[in-house]
């Protein structure tokens, strides 16, 4: 059973020397791989945050694009509005300066059509009065020729507003 209290028993100079070691093999690896090791991991920290700074500013940028495009999509839209409104009272106006002449051009073609229809009765009273002088001097001059009764004075009368009113 020695044998196995040697391996059970505790040898404190052994304890020690594990002890020494840990904490020299803990130094050096603090030493060596622990520093570096948190060196890079704060320059990734770093190189993340600026990063992400850049994103940011990025993302400013892209929202201060974003606002002059919609300023500029306003204003061309405004733009169009106004040049729609100003092409639309143009056409109004010519619009109403083509019903104005054809206003007048019609009412002048009225006119003309006016004085032409007075201008035909007056040559239709001129040739009516032609009519009925020749028709009165053609009575006369039966009147004339013959000795009239009363009665055939009537029957004239009566030729003459016949032949008056078959000529008008």
């Amino acid at each position: 059973m020695p044998e196995y209290l040697e391996f059970i028993s505790i040898d404190p100079w052994r304890l020690v020397m594990t002890w020494g070691n840990l904490l020299i093999l803990c130094a050096i690896v603090k030493r060596l791989l622990f520093r570096p090791v948190q060196a890079i991991l704060q320059k990734r920290e770093e190189q993340i945050a600026e990063d992400y700074r850049a994103a940011e500013g990025a993302r400013a940028e892209a929202q201060a694009l974003r606002q002059e495009y919609e300023q500029k999509l306003e204003a061309a839209r405004a733009e169009a509005g106004e040049l729609l409104d100003t092409a639309a009272r143009r056409a109004a106006e010519r619009e109403e300066a083509m019903l104005r002449e054809a206003r007048e051009q019609a009412g002048a073609v009225a006119e003309r059509a006016r004085r032409e229809l007075k201008r035909e009765q007056e040559q239709a009273r001129s040739a009516l009065k032609r009519e009925i002088s020749g028709i009165a001097i053609d009575l006369a001059e039966r009147v004339v020729e013959r000795e009239i009764s009363p009665e055939d004075h009537e029957k004239l009368i009566e030729e003459f507003l016949d032949q008056v009113g078959d000529a008008s």
